[in-house]
């Protein structure tokens, strides 16, 4: 496992403290979960359940009868 050095100031490292104790984890754990949620590259399966769910919610095709007609653009 590697090791790195972080160097924080006081008031940052007052709020590491503060929620890595509200979480019952050590603050390089915290730092850990926080690092590897903000690079994840997928969704939260609480996102993907939702997924079909929403059986009202418009489809984009559905709006494009109200879209206005676009403006001929001026050439160069």
């Amino acid at each position: 496992m590697a090791r790195i050095t972080l160097y924080i100031d006081d008031a940052t490292l007052v709020l590491l403290v503060q929620a890595a104790q509200a979480n019952k984890v050590s603050k390089s754990r915290w730092v850990t979960e926080i690092i590897g949620a903000y690079t994840a590259n997928e969704w939260p399966q609480e996102c993907l359940h939702l997924a079909g769910r929403f059986n009202d919610f418009p489809l984009r095709e559905l709006k494009t009868a109200s879209l206005p007609v676009d403006q001929a653009r001026i050439a160069f």
